[in-house]
């Protein structure tokens, strides 16, 4: 697995999906101040071969070596980051097909995130039907 570089990790879905997969695997996250943080640690710790001190796994991962605990970590953010940006592509086709159909409200400040999810699954399940945006 190629391994990735902590300074990329710069926007909030990101932090969000690593921050999530690492709590999915470490059990405490010692002294660093949020999970992002601590997937930030303990990749630094396996980049320069040292044990970190303050974090500690979950019991399935116990046994397990620092470096392929970070790759378990690794693998389940990027997962996570598939389904995030899948999730938030649906929602941009939603709102895409709610503007040619004039039913957005006029300043967004109604607006059903997880409605326009569904129609835009709708228009995807369409696509793939040979259909695509409606008029």
């Amino acid at each position: 697995m190629t391994r990735r570089n902590t300074m990329s990790i710069n926007t909030k879905v990101e932090q969000i999906a690593y921050g999530h997969a690492t709590a999915l695997v470490l059990s405490e996250l010692g002294q660093q101040e949020n999970w992002c943080k601590a997937y930030e640690y303990l990749s630094e710790c396996v980049e320069r071969g040292d044990e970190p001190e303050d974090l500690v796994v979950w019991q399935p991962f116990e046994h397990w070596e620092w470096k392929d605990i970070l790759e378990q970590i690794e693998s389940e953010a990027e997962s996570l980051l598939s389904t995030i940006k899948s999730v938030l592509g649906l929602a941009h086709k939603g709102i895409i097909q709610s503007a040619i159909d004039c039913s957005l409200d006029s300043d967004m400040t109604q607006l059903d995130l997880i409605g326009m999810v569904e129609l835009g699954s709708e228009i995807e399940d369409g696509e793939c039907a040979g259909g695509g945006y409606a008029a």
